[in-house]
Formats: structure tokens, sequence, C-alpha cells
């Protein structure tokens, strides 16, 4: 979608918004890759797949959703704006 700039950039006409990126961030896979490997971890130290590992794989699933839906800038404390 585009809409007509106002100020400076009247003069150029209509521009694309900057957009947000579908990918998750750095962190978001390191913090992934590390629950993952946690996950394999107890899955190879209980001796199979049992009920209360489908709960960790749910709650691990759900985490990383969350994770991924919420931006940097509402969690507690935030995250340091660039000056």
């Amino acid at each position: 979608m585009r809409r007509r700039m106002r100020g400076a950039d009247r003069e150029g006409g209509l521009v694309k918004p900057p957009g947000k990126s579908k990918w998750p961030t750095n962190k978001w896979w390191a913090a992934t890759v590390t629950a993952i490997a946690g996950l394999l971890t107890t899955w190879a130290t209980t001796q199979g797949w049992t009920k209360e590992m489908s709960g960790v794989a749910i709650a691990l699933v759900g985490q990383r959703i969350v994770a991924y839906l919420v931006p940097n800038s509402d969690t507690p404390g935030g995250v340091p704006l660039k000056g």
C-alpha cells in the first residue's frame, strides 16, 4: 500500500512505507536452538518420548510463537533506542 508523504518528501510523490521483516531476529533463532537442544537432551536421557516430553514440546512451540509475535520494544525494560 502506498501513501502520500508530507514535508520534505512531498516532491517525491508516492513512496512505499518501510516494512517490518517477517523473519525472526538472530536472538530469536539463538533462543530457539538452545530450547530445542534442551528438549533433545531431555529426550535422550529419558530413553524415549513420553507424555511429559509432549507437554514440553507444546510449551516450547507456544513460547517461540509468543516470542516471535511480541516485538522487543514491548518487553519489560524494553530495548535501548538508537540515538
